[in-house]
């Protein structure tokens, strides 16, 4: 439309909703660092509207209200919750041990929890941003890299990925 966004000096993220018919309900943009890998590159809404953004960032991830920082070992993740109106309900950052990892995916169940996958780690968030758990996934062979997908039903939680030596699996 008329209306524009300018960046922000070390880089941006943008969330947008639209109508079915096209128009701009709202946009919420974010400061990132503009390094390689920053982006908000998995999406998911829940049947009350809400939407949920989660992506890696490297050093800060500036979300207005909040300001994630990185750590300095593993990898760093951040998981946002939007209410249907554009409004941040939270953000948390997520940081594993490990380098290497990407997100996967995540689902949200009917209840409002979410579940993320980060390669070989899936993380499970209560529907006000907390950790409920944190669980290593058995994968086949000896991989060290995982492209996983996580979805459900009626409260149970399905990953499905591939291994590094392309064998492919299925964990419920």
């Amino acid at each position: 439309g008329s209306k524009k966004y300018a960046p922000f000096d070390r880089g941006s993220l943008f969330l947008a909703r639209y109508t079915p018919t096209g128009e701009l309900q709202w946009v919420q943009t974010f400061a990132m660092d503009n390094l390689r890998g920053d982006m908000g590159n998995s999406l998911q809404t829940d049947e009350n509207g809400n939407v949920y953004l989660a992506g890696p960032f490297r050093v800060i991830a500036n979300f207005r209200s909040k300001i994630l920082r990185a750590s300095l070992k593993g990898e760093n993740y951040f998981l946002a919750k939007f209410d249907a109106k554009g409004k941040m309900k939270w953000v948390q950052r997520i940081a594993t041990e490990r380098t290497r990892q990407r997100t996967g995916s995540f689902y949200v169940d009917p209840a409002g929890y979410s579940y993320l996958s980060l390669n070989r780690e899936l993380w499970a968030m209560d529907p006000s941003g907390g950790l409920r758990w944190k669980k290593a996934l058995k994968t086949p062979g000896k991989s060290s890299a995982v492209t996983s997908r996580v979805g459900g039903t009626k409260g149970e939680v399905y990953i499905a990925g591939v291994a590094q030596d392309e064998t492919f699996f299925v964990v419920h």
